[in-house]
């Protein structure tokens, strides 16, 4: 599966990902999505911001896939460490947010915040 994906263009790529988890039996682990937002999402330093709602998608859609919150709060700090869009990370937080039944870890919402008002400063 990584070997194809990372073939393909990165919205190509997603798209196939989200088929092949809801279209198969295939039980994705948490590495091979950690996998897909590190090593397909993940823009170059040049090209930052281009693939951030591919990988707000990737959360997402692991968000709906895991009842793991340890492993949950691991994926959203890495899509915090790579995205460079306001608007995903804050639509990323509100989801992760809800599903965490309205609370938050103190640090991971001054990370959120500190992110923020880094990417502000851009």
């Amino acid at each position: 599966v990584r070997y194809f994906l990372k073939r393909l263009p990165v919205p190509r790529a997603v798209d196939n990902f989200m088929k092949l988890l809801s279209e198969t039996d295939v039980e994705a682990d948490h590495s091979l999505f950690i996998f897909v937002l590190d090593q397909i999402c993940n823009s170059d330093e040049d090209r930052k911001g281009e693939h951030d709602e591919s990988m707000q998608r990737v959360f997402l859609k692991y968000l709906a896939y895991s009842d793991k919150e340890d492993k949950i709060l691991d994926l959203f700090q890495r899509l915090l460490k790579s995205c460079s869009t306001l608007d995903v990370i804050q639509t990323a937080f509100d989801a992760l947010t809800q599903r965490l039944s309205g609370t938050t870890q103190h640090g991971l919402l001054l990370s959120v915040v500190h992110r923020m008002k880094e990417l502000q400063a851009l």
